[in-house]
């Protein structure tokens, strides 16, 4: 899998595919790191998983991921768990209190 294969799966599937309270698992993440896969201008998808992690351990406040290069964010995103070869990301299913607003509301206004 390719980069931006990896990153635009995440994205899409997450964010429009993936139920309240699911999990999407993201795999062959060490492959990002080989040449033949830089298919993202040098966005590697470990680096993207990396700064998604370190904004929610910075920011108690964290709502969204979000993807370097891109325009979308992974909305709802309540944990990452990683792996060698693999990611887990949790979605809040809406009645977690830690997780707030961050359920996916498309709602502006609700932080």
């Amino acid at each position: 899998h390719t980069n931006r294969q990896q990153l635009n799966s995440l994205s899409v599937l997450f964010n429009e595919g993936l139920a309240p309270g699911g999990i999407y698992i993201l795999e062959d993440i060490g492959d990002a790191q080989f040449e033949r896969y830089n298919d993202n201008n040098g966005v590697h998808t470990t680096d993207v998983i990396a700064n998604v992690m370190q904004a929610m351990v910075e920011n108690p406040e964290f709502r969204e991921g979000s993807l370097a290069g891109y325009d979308t964010m992974l909305k709802g995103l309540k944990s990452v768990h990683c792996f060698p070869e693999l990611c887990v990301f949790t979605k809040c299913d809406g009645t977690e209190p830690r997780c707030g607003t961050r359920h996916g509301s498309t709602d502006s206004t609700s932080g």
